[in-house]
């Protein structure tokens, strides 16, 4: 790496993201500062016009998004997040299909707020909530099940823990409800199977 004014070499840094002056740890404040400045100026938006103010999760999650599209091994993408685990959610993602027979708009979606849909494959429906930056509520009706009972592996926010996930599983019919507490730029993923 070359300073630009004094075109002299730098040795690199270890740091990821570091200090302008000297190799340091970049406080997670100055982050969020430095993100927020960046929106603001590129006067980003959001569907109804009102400012959207992107947060470091925001980038985190992109970055994730697009190592898994790309075919990345959920293992490597575990190490670079520094997750312990993915094993919370692992037999999730890899029973998502690429092929859908059927895609519901669900309860509670509001463009430009909160995407809420489910897709079925065969016999197991996979749901997804993706929310803006608000909190928001959802009250989510299974009538789309068929009949009988049916296996539900459920994937929340951790409360107090935005990068981590809740797993909760459990049976379900088509006259249960899935009850949500999101938080701002939280989401749901849950899969039911029989």
């Amino acid at each position: 790496m070359t300073e630009l004014q004094e075109k002299r070499p730098r040795p690199p840094a270890p740091y990821l993201l570091q200090g302008v002056r000297h190799p340091s740890t970049t406080g997670i404040q100055t982050i969020r500062d430095r993100i927020r400045e960046l929106s603001i100026r590129a006067e980003a938006r959001r569907s109804d016009g009102s400012p959207l103010v992107l947060l470091p999760h925001d980038c985190r999650r992109v970055f994730a998004s697009e190592h898994l599209n790309n075919n990345t091994p959920v293992h490597v993408i575990q190490a670079l997040l520094g997750h312990a685990s993915p094993d919370t959610a692992r037999d999730v993602l890899t029973a998502i299909s690429p092929v859908w027979d059927e895609t519901l708009i669900l309860a509670g979606n509001e463009p430009g707020k909160v995407i809420a849909e489910a897709r079925r494959s065969g016999k197991q429906w996979f749901l997804a909530v993706i929310n803006g930056g608000d909190p928001t509520s959802l009250d989510i009706p299974l009538d789309f099940l068929g009949a009988g009972s049916w296996q539900a592996i459920q994937l929340r926010d951790a409360k107090d823990k935005p990068d981590a996930w809740d797993r909760q599983v459990g049976k379900a019919t088509r006259n249960d409800h899935i009850r949500l507490e999101i938080a701002p730029r939280g989401g749901f993923v849950g899969w039911i199977h029989q």
